[in-house]
């Protein structure tokens, strides 16, 4: 979890399977070990078939366990297997009706779907049991918003002091440059711990450059985009197969408004794209955003 949401370096990872590799000799057949090494696989690898044996080989032990379901909808959603997605993650809500993250988690699957009808009932039930979670305050907000179309009442729902996510993080700025409310998606460009995970790269300077960019302020957009760019490079330089750092860069160009180099980077940003039927509508959006800012058709 830490490698996939905090800090994914190759250190991280290889500490997993360190400690997987120690904890396996002992107990080999461990359902709680094989969990785990289904999450290092999802989370570590986006190898979802070793991800879904590993948890397969637990749920034959314990077959009611609604963590495991959990997990073996996680992987299913990445793969794109949707109806088997929906499955799974109604089998973890049968064994612990009250967990909210499962509640979360089918109600976003709905939500992907365009299923507004079958989201809303498990949205609500997420924000009884944990309202303050940034992911389900998400939920609902792109409930309101997609279903709705009530931006300010999708903003108000990002609202809360701590998102506890880089996604959540994403929406609640985005929704407020959305209003023109700039000066306070400026005070929210900076995401802290949550700039940099597996799911997305957020370097505070690129926020700030394009938050001033939507609010017409040019020349103040134009030094904090010479800064994320030039930083955004030297990361790519040290890890050239950090694809969202890639997708940074899309957007930094595009919103420098170098327009033959946004489009070369935001064409490698898709072609690049690691196999992940979640995140796909999302790199979309940002080469779109990044031709877009660029002024590139």
């Amino acid at each position: 979890a830490r490698y996939w949401f905090e800090d994914p370096s190759p250190a991280n990872l290889e500490a997993s399977r360190e400690a997987l590799d120690r904890g396996l000799a002992l107990e080999p057949d461990s359902p709680e070990l094989r969990l785990a090494e289904g999450y290092y696989y999802y989370w570590g690898h986006r190898d979802y078939a070793r991800a879904l044996a590993a948890t397969d080989a637990a749920l034959r032990t314990i077959p009611n366990d609604a963590d495991l379901h959990l997990l073996r909808g996680f992987i299913l959603r990445r793969k794109g297997d949707w109806q088997a997605t929906i499955l799974a993650q109604q089998r973890a809500l049968e064994f612990d009706p009250r967990n909210g993250l499962g509640h979360n988690e089918l109600a976003l699957t709905f939500l992907m779907l365009g299923d507004f009808v079958r989201a809303e009932p498990h949205v609500e039930s997420a924000l009884q049991l944990e309202p303050t979670w940034g992911y389900v305050r998400m939920a609902k907000a792109i409930l309101l918003l997609e279903r709705d179309r009530a931006l300010d009442a999708a903003s108000e729902q990002m609202a809360i002091p701590d998102v506890g996510n880089s996604e959540p993080a994403l929406w609640r700025w985005w929704l407020l440059v959305a209003r023109g409310r700039y000066d306070q998606a400026l005070v929210h460009a900076d995401f802290g711990r949550y700039a940099e995970d597996r799911n997305g790269l957020w370097p505070p300077a690129l926020m700030r450059g394009l938050t001033l960019r939507h609010a017409g302020r040019d020349r103040e957009a134009g030094v904090a985009l010479q800064q994320a760019h030039a930083g955004i490079l030297a990361g790519l330089r040290a890890t050239p197969d950090f694809h969202p750092a890639t997708g940074a860069l899309c957007l930094a160009l595009g919103a420098m408004r170098r327009h033959d180099d946004a489009r070369a980077t935001c064409t490698r940003l898709l072609q690049t794209a690691p196999p992940d039927a979640m995140a796909i509508g999302e790199t979309r959006y940002i080469a779109a955003s990044g031709l877009a800012l660029a002024g590139a058709h």
